[in-house]
């Protein structure tokens, strides 16, 4: 349906748009034109106005937040209500590439921007983003590109919002035990793709090999050869192998070669970032 249509269902509920529940909607200069801006903004009615964006972003749909209420904040009141939110990096730095993908194509991201944030989030953890804002100010970066960069950032899934350490507390005992129960469910399924972390309150993708890997840490591996083997072991009592470039390893040692490579990759680039996440 048209938004004009959706707004006119929810208004007997008193129902307001807020606003896009993608982030990177709210980054106008990598969906819209100059002139497409121009036009919209000089649009005083908030709800014309997103119809015409469909128009001209060619969208049929849409991904929106509706609420009751809904008070617009002042600039200030926004930078100050984001500098009390806490953030975590949600995957590891070298895997970050400085590019978004938006409606008008691919744009590289400014590294004198991003670079200083990534390094200060790379500790993988918990950091405000008035911390951030600070960092931002030291590399000559604006309130405007920064709260840009926030919103690109966690539209890539680089960083997620954390909770507080009370409640993380609060939680971790009982994540731990469901985690430990979906690990071990994994041995014999492909369906469980998620696990829980008290950090974020939310799921985390983690690939099957990489769980594998988690519960041969809890179960006190420590090396590479280590987590191979114990990857094997499942993988073998099912008739399982791996695949390299498309095709099934059949040798024993050779699929022990390619899964001890990838727990080296595990132990040193995701390995951290999960212990952050306080998935295990």
């Amino acid at each position: 349906m048209a938004f004009a249509k959706m707004a006119r269902w929810l208004e007997p509920a008193k129902m307001d748009w807020a606003c896009s529940a993608r982030y990177v909607d709210a980054i106008e200069s990598i969906q819209l034109t100059n002139e497409q801006q121009a036009l919209i903004n000089n649009i005083p009615n908030p709800l014309f106005r997103q119809s015409v964006r469909d128009f001209c972003e060619n969208r049929q749909f849409r991904t929106d937040y509706w609420v009751k209420g809904a008070r617009r904040l002042s600039g200030l009141d926004k930078d100050e209500m984001l500098d009390g939110l806490r953030v975590i990096m949600g995957v590891p730095r070298k895997d970050v590439q400085l590019k978004i993908a938006g409606r008008l194509g691919n744009f590289d991201l400014p590294s004198n921007i991003y670079a200083p944030l990534l390094d200060a989030l790379s500790s993988y953890q918990p950091i405000f983003v008035s911390e951030l804002w600070q960092v931002a100010k030291e590399h000559g970066v604006g309130r405007p590109a920064l709260n840009s960069a926030i919103a690109i950032l966690a539209s890539k899934g680089v960083i997620l919002p954390a909770q507080s350490d009370d409640d993380i507390s609060k939680v971790t005992a009982k994540t731990g035990r469901l985690n430990r129960f979906l690990m071990s469910q994994s041995r014999s399924t492909t369906e469980l793709s998620y696990l829980a972390s008290p950090v974020t309150g939310g799921g985390i993708a983690v690939s099957l090999f990489h769980q594998f890997f988690l519960l041969a840490t809890l179960e006190g591996g420590e090396d590479a050869k280590t987590l191979a083997t114990f990857a094997w072991r499942i993988l073998a009592s099912q008739n399982k192998c791996l695949l390299k470039e498309g095709k099934p390893i059949s040798d024993e040692n050779e699929n022990l070669a390619e899964l001890e490579r990838q727990a080296g990759d595990f132990l040193d680039e995701r390995l951290p970032l999960y212990r952050a996440l306080k998935i295990i």
